[in-house]
């Protein structure tokens, strides 16, 4: 009787299948941590997207090469906790569409390891409000100024949309309409991340035009918070920025973030 050949295709020997070991040897290149989030690695399962996975460790890689080394933690970023929040923030970041939105996870691990200890203890909540926090609203945050100073306050509707559209202008974002960016700053609000005071309407008032009435508002310390995880270590915003100058000297802000 002839052998014929199965027509199934033969199984491939010494096929390397999961994607998580060629992620493990590019974890393993990143200065003072490697070894530690590598061994962490194998217990990471489920539906991860490779590109997203290595933009986020080479974004942390070539941040922990800049960063001057004094201010880093070295005794913690070795240890079993920063392995946790850093796959757990891998984790969010290798299920966004967003690369900006990777950065600030990435960002988020990067500055739990310059922050002081009690700091630490929030990343977990910080990391959360990330993820649910669009790229325009990750922006609106940062529109406040710098995460180690005060918030900057814009006392009126007016002033708001300035300052937001003054910072847009220079950096070439483009801008929802003006609904939009009111509606950004009040979902921030209902986040925590901002205080926005507005002035009591009619109760007659017609919900279109809801949007239209006056308010102030600036950055909660749950927003400066925020603000200091998402943005990278050197941003800063001077207040020197504010509406009513008309220039913008090229050390006004950091646009590496952007």
């Amino acid at each position: 009787m002839k052998n014929e050949k199965s027509n199934l295709p033969e199984k491939k020997k010494n096929t390397v299948s999961d994607p998580l070991l060629h992620i493990q040897a590019s974890v393993n290149l990143i200065p003072i941590i490697g070894g530690t989030i590598s061994t962490y690695l194998g217990e990471i399962r489920g539906n991860k997207t490779q590109e997203r996975i290595e933009t986020f460790i080479s974004y942390i890689s070539n941040e922990l090469i800049r960063l001057d080394k004094i201010k880093l933690d070295n005794e913690y970023l070795q240890s079993e906790e920063f392995a946790e929040i850093f796959i757990k923030a891998l984790n969010q970041a290798s299920s966004t569409t967003s690369s900006e939105r990777i950065k600030r996870f990435a960002n988020a691990v990067i500055n739990n390891a310059l922050a002081s200890k009690e700091a630490r203890q929030r990343v977990n909540g910080i990391l959360e409000l990330i993820d649910h926090i669009s790229d325009f609203d990750a922006f609106i945050i940062l529109c406040f100024g710098s995460p180690e100073l005060p918030s900057l306050r814009a006392e009126s509707r007016a002033e708001a949309l300035a300052l937001i559209k003054k910072l847009s202008t220079y950096l070439s974002i483009n801008l929802p309409e003006e609904e939009g960016i009111i509606d950004s700053l009040f979902f921030l609000d209902n986040l925590g991340l901002t205080w926005v005071t507005q002035r009591e309407i009619p109760r007659w008032t017609p919900s279109s035009e809801k949007n239209l009435r006056e308010l102030s508002v600036f950055r909660s310390p749950l927003g400066d918070a925020v603000a200091g995880a998402i943005a990278p270590d050197g941003f800063y915003i001077k207040k020197e920025y504010l509406p009513e100058n008309p220039n913008w000297p090229e050390d006004m802000v950091n646009k590496d973030l952007f």
